[in-house]
């Protein structure tokens, strides 16, 4: 891990509104261009596991703190946050864990009011609604539903390609965090570490709206993630720690009831 020099000191420190932003980055995506400007009601930690100098000091000029790791997102998490950086984990009540080529309808205003809905509903979990007509959409629920007024829509599971994630479920989950998980099984430890069957602690917020890009293929057509060791076998060997552990190996994905806006809209 390498780290640049903070502008602050770095423990001790308050997180803007206690909000964090946490992801892990390459070369290709547009989130300084979607998740950063002046009225952001967070801070941003980039681990930016690439090599193109130039791309490193943009990430560093624009996010309050950026450093150097490999690794995939939830690895990265576990260890430069969760292990390392405990008392910056500590001053954050929510965690948005986001994959570096989300990219909301509103940018900045559609994070802040991730938070604000997250606070307001006392989610454990939530996640934006992906636009299903040009969004990887792995699970039915997470596909945006247009109907007028919808603010979100509980249900049994959401997925850590955008999890809002409230600091105590982070921490229950990080608790029983493998090292071997990439990715895949994510959604399903944090279901265990917090309980299935909760008809109100999970939810996908369908007043906002991103887009989850279905092609990750980057230069040549490698996906970044399949670098990682253990990415082939990744089902595998979270099929082993769900045993392992006595979670759900698939916590089956449905919705529970709906919430609507009033009047003044969002």
């Amino acid at each position: 891990e390498r780290n640049h020099e903070l502008r602050e000191e770095e423990y001790g420190i308050v997180v803007k509104s206690k909000n964090l932003v946490f992801t892990a980055a390459g070369n290709h995506n547009k989130l300084l261009e979607n998740w950063v400007g002046p009225d952001q009601n967070y801070d941003i930690f980039l681990v930016y596991y690439g090599e193109d100098e130039d791309q490193f000091d943009a990430y560093r000029k624009s996010c309050r703190w950026a450093i150097q790791n490999k690794g995939a997102k939830i690895q990265n998490f576990y260890q430069t946050i969760y292990e390392q950086r405990l008392e910056l984990f500590n001053a954050s009540e929510y965690i948005f864990i986001l994959d570096d080529d989300i990219f909301f309808d509103r940018g900045v205003q559609d994070i802040n009011f991730m938070f604000e809905v997250a606070r307001k509903y006392s989610l454990k979990l939530s996640m934006p609604a992906f636009h299903p007509n040009v969004s990887r959409i792995s699970w039915k629920i997470t596909a945006a539903d247009y109907t007028p007024n919808l603010l979100l829509r509980y249900t049994s599971i959401v997925e850590w390609n955008a999890a809002m994630v409230e600091r105590e479920a982070m921490r229950r989950t990080m608790e029983m965090y493998h090292g071997d998980i990439i990715g895949w099984g994510s959604p399903h430890l944090a279901i265990c570490a917090n309980g299935e069957g909760n008809q109100t602690a999970y939810a996908v917020v369908h007043a906002v709206k991103a887009i989850n890009p279905p092609g990750r293929a980057q230069n040549g057509g490698t996906r970044e993630l399949s670098l990682i060791k253990s990415y082939k076998n990744r089902s595998a060997v979270w099929d082993g720690i769900a045993r392992e552990k006595n979670c759900t190996s698939q916590v089956r994905r449905f919705n529970y009831k709906s919430v609507y806006a009033d009047e003044s809209g969002r």
